[in-house]
């Protein structure tokens, strides 16, 4: 069994318990993040099992920082360690504002710095044409749904999970009108934000909506599979890596690599950074920031192309 089945299968306390709850009564976090939370604190509690204190609320500072140093001989990446260490951080914190503990054991647990932070991964306005070109077979279920699901992926800038989540009532209420040039959707945290469809996505989507009323269901979801049953986040992640493999065979694609092209293509348009920021729900600038190197890269090509000081001499 894998370390990460491992703290998906075990028995988390009832302290943990209570702290997953908060996290989704008072923060109303999403339910991955919460997930993600309960993982780590799984596996934290699964090493202080074996120790003298298997009590993991009542760790010290030396403790919690050997359980890091350990998760560092298991070669983890910083970004990993750092999610760990987060996870503990905001589990201490929470005992500590309700008087469990005088103390936050976790609050200078230190990690390595992350460096040579890896950047995101974007397509070009090319690719992205080849991979969303319409099917041939317009009739073929799975087809025309891929088709509408990855063009409003790449209109919108959605999160996996935010277009897995969406229903019918969200895009169209009335069948009998036109589908919405844009929609309020449920993002990260709870926290809802406006999203444009292009007419690329609409008419993609017009098309699967008018396929998608054939099927028999009582499920409102908007993306379904044959069955009628909601298709998973895991499904579409397949489902795009193998329609990747037939048009893209030599680029891996991924849900989150169509939400980065959206944003580098706006930038690389012109967009404005706090523009996206509020386009892709992120809660801070910073975050957004990672995206302005594809921004720059683009920028110096075009420079490099035309740019008479710039070109290289051929000989």
């Amino acid at each position: 069994m894998s370390e990460k089945q491992s703290a998906n299968n075990y028995e988390i306390s009832e302290k943990v318990r209570e702290f997953c709850a908060y996290l989704h009564n008072e923060r109303a976090l999403a339910k991955l993040s919460i997930e993600t939370y309960r993982r780590s604190l799984a596996d934290c509690e699964q090493y202080f099992a074996t120790s003298k204190n298997p009590n993991l609320a009542e760790q010290s500072a030396e403790d919690l920082q050997e359980y890091l140093a350990n998760l560092r001989l298991k070669n983890l990446s910083p970004q990993t360690l750092n999610r760990y260490r987060a996870a503990i951080k905001s589990f201490f914190l929470w005992m500590q504002r309700r008087g469990e503990r005088e103390d936050n054991p976790a609050a200078l647990l230190a990690i390595p710095k992350i460096r040579n932070q890896t950047l995101p991964k974007s397509l070009s306005p090319e690719d992205v044409s080849v991979l969303l070109a319409a099917p041939e077979n317009e009739e073929d279920f799975l087809s025309l749904r891929d088709w509408a699901l990855f063009e409003l992926m790449y209109s919108t800038g959605m999160r996996l999970a935010e277009i897995s989540a969406l229903n019918c009532r969200d895009i169209q209420a009335n069948p009998a009108q036109p589908l919405p040039e844009e929609i309020i959707i449920t993002g990260k945290g709870g926290k809802d934000r406006r999203v444009f469809i292009g007419k690329f996505a609409r008419l993609a989507l017009a098309k699967w909506l008018v396929l998608r009323r054939t099927i028999s269901t009582d499920d409102d979801a908007l993306f379904i599979s044959e069955k009628g049953k909601r298709i998973t986040n895991r499904n579409i992640e397949l489902r795009l890596e193998r329609l990747a493999a037939e048009r893209l065979p030599s680029v891996t694609v991924t849900p989150h690599m169509l939400r980065h092209s959206f944003a580098a293509h706006i930038l690389q348009s012109g967009g404005d950074m706090r523009a996206v920021q509020d386009l892709l729900g992120h809660s801070s600038i910073s975050t957004t920031q990672r995206y302005t190197h594809l921004d720059f890269q683009y920028l110096a090509k075009i420079y490099d192309k035309a740019h008479p000081r710039a070109r290289k001499d051929k000989k």
